[in-house]
């Protein structure tokens, strides 16, 4: 779609520019539609009320955390001024609040250590190599070559009034993908097993 004939006198754009269109609109897909999900898990010390998510972290979909007999807790979200009261035999954490998009605080501290496991929507890095894996379903990855052609259009004085269809057409993949991934948000899976984390998502 934005390729330019071989003999062409003068180039239109470069190859540098195109990678970097097709890396913003790979990171602006997912950041816009909150596609991508992973989760990930770290160790929680008795006491400790503060995690901190990796940065890719954009937004926070469950929580659980697992004492260390290995009973597992599904945490529910709550407003830093709404704290659901909870038995004081407890020994683990039951609500958690965000100060940050990837800061989770736990209410109350856990009174002995556990693991802490989050699902959370992510945003992945830039492009660096030209056969790099995009990890958007195969269905929506014509938004980004869609993005990539707004940046080209806009460019050029001659193309430009061409930029807004594609513009249109990445905005109907974006649209599309949130209707899709509506039903994934704070619906906690009844299947989650916790030894099922990959230790490479360890933070």
């Amino acid at each position: 779609m934005l390729a330019e004939p071989s003999d062409a006198p003068t180039k239109f754009w470069t190859d540098e520019e195109l990678k970097q269109w097709i890396s913003e609109g790979y990171i602006n897909f997912c950041q816009d539609t909150k596609i991508l999900r992973r989760r990930a898990y770290c160790g929680v010390e008795a006491g400790e009320t503060e995690v901190v998510l990796p940065q890719e972290a954009i937004r926070i979909y469950n929580v659980w955390f697992e004492d260390k007999d290995g009973k597992l807790y599904v945490l529910k979200r709550s407003k830093r001024e709404g704290f659901i009261t909870v038995s004081s035999s407890s020994t683990a954490p039951t609500t958690y609040y965000i100060t940050r998009r990837d800061v989770i605080h736990l209410h109350p501290a856990p009174s002995e250590g556990g693991k802490l496991y989050v699902d959370y929507a992510y945003v992945p890095p830039y492009l660096e190599e030209d056969g790099a894996e995009i990890d958007v379903p195969e269905r929506f990855q014509p938004a980004i070559i869609h993005y990539a052609c707004y940046q080209a259009m806009l460019k050029q004085k001659d193309l430009s009034p061409k930029a807004p269809s594609h513009l249109a057409v990445y905005q109907s993949y974006v649209a599309r993908a949130i209707r899709e991934n509506t039903q994934l948000v704070d619906e906690p899976s009844p299947g989650f097993v916790p030894h099922n984390y990959r230790e490479a998502f360890r933070f």
